[in-house]
């Protein structure tokens, strides 16, 4: 389920700097994958990831704003340390 960035940034306010960087390490995770299949690999072939809703460009796309927003959360809470 897709959800705004703005909600994905509330819903990790209370998290503490340990629990952001492992967030964030997921999200770095599936962008890589993303990115190596589909950006910097030169096949063209459909898999069947690629045919469900969201699809994997829309999912790209919000992992890289939640990545955006999970990483000022990190940048806030590394200043209290």
């Amino acid at each position: 389920m897709i959800i705004s960035p703005d909600m994905y940034k509330s819903q990790n306010l209370d998290k503490n700097l340990k629990e952001l960087v492992a967030e964030r390490n997921k999200l770095l995770v599936l962008i890589e994958e993303y990115e190596n299949r589909l950006v910097l690999s030169n096949k063209d072939e459909l898999t069947e990831d690629d045919l469900i809703k969201p699809s994997p460009q829309t999912m790209y796309y919000y992992n890289n704003c939640y990545l955006k927003e999970i990483t000022d959360l990190i940048i806030e809470k590394a200043k209290n340390v």
